[in-house]
């Protein structure tokens, strides 16, 4: 009778044993679901590599530079030339909004894929990056912008360097 229960036992703890051990088995396989899930949506959603971006960026502001400098030449000059009649400036600038539209779609889907490639170690260190040398550049440009003006000094159009440094902050006034 000792035997059987110690066999009934060992059976017993061999079972135990073995749905514990498919329990671990199942939680490991659903890791690792999930893991391949999660590169899988990554991959599936990187449709554009950064250098296709980045050239479809570049053509997009060009296309909306052209019409920028289209806009500027049809109210300087007026509808007297052919290539500025209204038949094709209208849809220049159509082309302008959609560009336009394109260009932020295109930048902000390369932000989301740094976002996805990189976590929030990305959305972090942005700041610090991106915005901080832009304004840095943007500075030194208005500095050198002030230091021009003053020695080019036009007679009649003295502004001061606190109205230059306004219109650089606040827009044109």
């Amino acid at each position: 009778m000792g035997e059987k229960m110690q066999n009934l036992l060992d059976k017993s703890k061999e079972t135990k044993n073995d749905l514990t051990d498919r329990q671990t088995d199942r939680q490991t396989d659903r890791q690792t679901d999930r893991q391949t899930d999660r590169q899988t949506d990554r991959q599936t959603w990187e449709l554009l590599s950064k250098d296709q971006g980045q050239y479809l960026r570049g053509l997009f502001a060009a296309l909306i530079l052209v019409c920028h400098i289209y806009g500027m030449l049809s109210s300087r000059v007026g509808t007297t030339s052919l290539l500025l009649h209204p038949v094709f400036f209208y849809p220049l600038f159509g082309l302008g909004y959609i560009s336009v539209a394109v260009f932020l779609f295109i930048t902000g889907y390369g932000l989301v894929q740094q976002y996805n490639r990189r976590g929030i170690d990305y959305i972090n260190a942005f700041p610090r990056n991106r915005i901080l040398p832009f304004y840095i550049k943007y500075v030194i440009l208005i500095l050198l912008y002030i230091v021009f003006y003053t020695l080019c000094k036009v007679p009649g159009n003295e502004v001061s360097a606190l109205v230059i440094i306004k219109s650089f902050i606040f827009g044109a006034q």
